[in-house]
């Protein structure tokens, strides 16, 4: 018997008029740290948020993996997207440590990455960062105190990039677009 989940009765599980089935995950966060307890079974510290919604009840839950699980009705997708965020952190974490960050000839930090050029570069007191490909530059979303920070910033930018291009058989050298 597991001690979260519909069979705990604890939290929502034991309330009348919250479906116990039929929820669907709109998105997954990760919060860096267990800062929330999970809103279904409400005992659960949680650091990857699962946001479940259900057209029969009002609110968006948060919720851990073993709740969203039982909610959906798939214990495999939620184990799975929880996998993914576990990885995409991990990978986050070890991004500003890479070796084959150099130093290019403006004196800014630069790392190439499956096809894009992630550059940081301190303007004034603030590190901040740009991610290039076939001449399209976006900038992190602000300037950070340390080239870390400013790093993890970049991480993100260029993951959502990589989300947002279909997969490219060709691809255009980043190194002939200087900053």
């Amino acid at each position: 018997m597991s001690e979260h989940g519909p069979t705990a009765g604890r939290g929502k599980w034991s309330q009348a008029g919250v479906p116990k089935k039929g929820w669907i995950c709109e998105n997954v966060e990760d919060l860096g740290d267990e800062r929330i307890t999970c809103e279904m079974c409400e005992t659960m510290p949680i650091r990857f948020v699962h946001y479940m919604v259900n057209p029969r009840y009002r609110d968006r839950l948060g919720c851990g993996e073993v709740c969203a699980g039982h909610m959906e009705g798939d214990l495999e997708k939620a184990a799975s997207r929880d996998k993914v965020m576990k990885s995409f952190a991990s990978r986050r974490k070890k991004f500003p440590a890479r070796k084959r960050w150099y130093i290019n000839q403006s004196g800014n930090w630069q790392l190439k990455e499956k096809g894009f050029r992630v550059t940081m570069f301190k303007r004034n007191s603030t590190w901040h960062g740009v991610v290039a490909r076939a001449g399209k530059s976006t900038f992190t979303r602000e300037g950070f105190a340390d080239l870390n920070s400013a790093q993890m910033a970049a991480f993100d930018t260029l993951n959502f990039l990589q989300d947002q291009e279909p997969e490219r058989t060709v691809l255009v050298d980043p190194s002939q677009y200087d900053f």
